[in-house]
This record gives C-alpha cells, structure tokens and sequence, in this order.
C-alpha cells in the first residue's frame, strides 16, 4: 500500500490539500494541523490559512506555537484567558 510508505507529515499534508478541494470553505476546524510538518510545509499551510480567512472564513485550530497569522480578524487564545 502506497499510503504506509509516506511518512507522518506527507499523510499529514495529504488529509490537509483536502481543504483545497472542499466546497464548503467558510469553518475549518483543525487540531493540531503542524503536527509531523516540516517547516517548509508548516510555512506553506499558515499561507492557506492566511488566504482562507482574507476571504472571510473562520479557522479554529490547536496548536503549541505562535504561528504569526497575518490575515486582519479576532484572535482568541486560551493562553490569554
């Protein structure tokens, strides 16, 4: 089987290019979506989100890091409450 060969960050950016292709764009919700990424691929997915929420769509996510979103919105952190 071809998808046992990939290590735990191509499955992990293979489920994530889903995004791209779903029709109903406006909620993503991810948990823990950097998890195995490289920083290559980490940088490229915080672009997407970046891009997702310029056009009016909301992202919810767990994460351990900053990950310095650009995108103009409301930013809740729990480690602010």
């Amino acid at each position: 089987n071809f998808v046992s060969t990939l290590s735990k960050g191509q499955k992990r950016l293979g489920s994530l290019l889903r995004l791209l292709y779903c029709n109903v764009k406006s909620l993503w919700i991810l948990d823990e979506p950097f998890s195995g990424l490289d920083q290559s691929a980490s940088n490229k997915l915080i672009c997407l989100f970046d891009k997702h929420l310029a056009n009016q769509g909301v992202l919810v996510y767990t994460t351990h890091k900053n990950i310095g979103l650009k995108a103009p919105g409301t930013h809740i952190s729990l480690e602010d409450i």
